[in-house]
């Protein structure tokens, strides 16, 4: 499993890189390909919050993307996934005040899309 979460940050950070480019195709890309492994990680994993967190973290990152190329109902629904998932880690950690911060940025993300 370290081999498959290491992979999926290697995909997170080339997002990054591609985004810092101006290659949004190629961030859509490799975010998509690290969401599949923590997506994996994550169903496999159940207990190990930092899957499910990295896993909020790409879905709102892909929104964030989506939002950034005016794509507002595919934004949408890569939010709803972020919040699902932070909520969740909220509820199941309420000690951990970066959950809470996380799921307050997500929020923020969503209020901020155009209305429909």
């Amino acid at each position: 499993m370290a081999y498959q979460a290491a992979l999926a940050d290697l995909h997170n950070n080339l997002a990054i890189v591609y985004g810092a480019t101006r290659q949004p195709s190629r961030v859509e890309d490799e975010l998509r390909q690290a969401l599949a492994v923590w997506e994996n990680l994550a169903r496999m994993q159940l207990t190990i919050g930092d899957y499910r967190y990295k896993l909020a973290m790409g879905h709102n990152n892909l929104g964030m993307l989506y939002a950034e190329r005016r794509r507002p109902v595919e934004a949408e629904t890569s939010y709803k996934k972020a919040l699902e998932l932070r909520e969740d880690l909220v509820r199941s950690h309420p000690t951990v005040s970066d959950y809470q911060h996380k799921l307050a940025r997500t929020f923020h993300n969503c209020i901020c899309l155009p209305p429909r």
